[in-house]
Formats: structure tokens, sequence, C-alpha cells
């Protein structure tokens, strides 16, 4: 019975960290939402035609990764060492980042030669 118990509270333990977030897990959360966003621009602008509520997702979806990245500034200003941490992370893995914000970006661009582009507020 001991023995259960003590993986449980091991389990539960592992859990609260991977929970708490760190540098690691904030870039990996970054890397989901540029993933998802991109995915999300991608099929708005496939009919090239933006409407009322596709603008509205698309300004959303910009105020959440706003936040996020405000998020991230506030957690890390007061904590050097994490920040550091963080940017290593991104530094490490640059190609892959590099592909994921060049891709956001362009489907987000690619919104602007769709009509009711004039809907978008950015």
């Amino acid at each position: 019975m001991n023995k259960i118990t003590f993986y449980v509270f091991c389990l539960s333990f592992l859990i609260l960290l991977g929970s708490c977030g760190g540098p690691k897990t904030d870039a990996k959360k970054l890397e989901k939402l540029l993933i998802s966003h991109t995915q999300v621009f991608e099929n708005i602008a496939s009919d090239k035609n933006i409407n009322e509520q596709e603008a509205k997702e698309v300004a959303r979806l910009m105020e959440d990764m706003k936040n996020f990245n405000l998020e991230i500034e506030k957690k890390y200003s007061p904590d050097p060492k994490g920040k550091e941490m963080f940017e290593t992370y991104l530094n490490k893995n640059e190609e892959r980042f590099s592909l994921l914000y060049t891709n956001y970006y362009n489907s987000l661009l690619n919104l602007f030669d769709c009509e009711g582009s004039e809907n978008l507020d950015l």
C-alpha cells in the first residue's frame, strides 16, 4: 500500500511541476499558438473571402497572441534567468521557430488578399 501511495504522490508532484510552466513550457505554448493560428488564418483565406464572423475570429486570435506576449514579458521581466532560458530554448530551435513565424505571418498577410479584408481590425 505504501508503494502505491508513493507512486501517486510522485505522479501528482510531476503533474504539479508540469502545470506551473517554465520557459520550455512557455516556448511550447508559443509553438502551439503559432501553429493553430496559422491553420485558422489559412482556413479563413482558403475561399478568398472574409465575412464578419471570420474577421472577429482573426481579431480574437491576434488579441490572444498579444496577451500571450504580454504574459511572457510580465513573467520574465523580473526573472532574467528565466528569460534567458526561454530565449535559449528559442535559439536552440531557431530553425523551427523561424519557419513557424514565417508561416504565421504569411498566412496573416494572405488574409489581406481576400475580399472582405477591410473588415479586419488589426
